[in-house]
């Protein structure tokens, strides 16, 4: 908890859950945070199904701007997935997000990395799953999934257990379903840069902004 009021503290963008006031008594921490009505992105994907390429990149370039924010400080959050996304308001023209839940999130020593093993394991990079020494690309890999998962409708990765699961992501490639076909090559390409099992080769949040997937819509 401590942890996660340290990031909340440090955090203050439209793309991210507003954290109004942070209090505490002799018992309790409460964090005081803005309204946001619309629910979870998971519930519209579940009710939606998938969604044209226009309005994937327009979701995906607000949780990049949030991403490349957190990591110009050196904050990854370890845990991006559509429970963890918030619709703040929905109108003809647009939808606005917002980055929520940032109880995995952690402040980075860059020269140093992380090696908790931790998130949830549909969204897991695979240097996580090899209990690795990682970096800020763990969260682009999850973009990678929450983006192919907005395309086709379904994870690019998955299993009946978690170790199928642990074991599709080291081993398997995102494949894009029924709907490879009528994917423009901008927003596979984009998806296959994000889930590049080295780290080195995923680009970084800056980069993935100037993607043609991202510009063009």
């Amino acid at each position: 908890m401590e942890n996660e009021l340290e990031v909340l503290s440090k955090t203050d963008h439209p793309y991210i859950t507003r954290v109004i006031e942070l209090l505490e008594d002799s018992s309790s921490y409460y964090i005081i945070s803005e309204v946001v009505p619309g629910g979870e992105l998971y519930d519209y994907i579940i009710k939606n199904k998938m969604f044209d390429e226009r309005i994937a990149a327009k979701f995906v370039k607000q949780i990049l701007l949030a991403i490349n924010y957190m990591h110009q400080q050196n904050i990854v959050h370890r845990d991006i997935k559509p429970e963890n996304v918030l619709i703040q308001s929905i109108t003809a023209k647009d939808i606005t997000l917002k980055l929520t839940d940032f109880g995995f999130a952690t402040i980075m020593n860059p020269a140093k990395g992380e090696s908790q093993v931790l998130g949830s394991p549909l969204y897991m990079a695979p240097e996580i799953v090899r209990q690795e020494i990682y970096n800020s690309k763990v969260d682009i890999w999850s973009i990678g999934v929450l983006t192919h998962i907005l395309l086709s409708g379904c994870p690019p990765f998955f299993g009946k257990t978690k170790q199928d699961i642990y074991k599709s992501i080291l081993e398997s490639s995102p494949k894009f379903g029924r709907v490879n076909n009528t994917l423009s090559a901008n927003s596979k390409d984009f998806v296959i840069k994000c889930l590049s099992k080295m780290p080195s080769n995923r680009p970084t949040a800056e980069q993935l902004l100037q993607h043609p997937f991202i510009k063009d819509y």
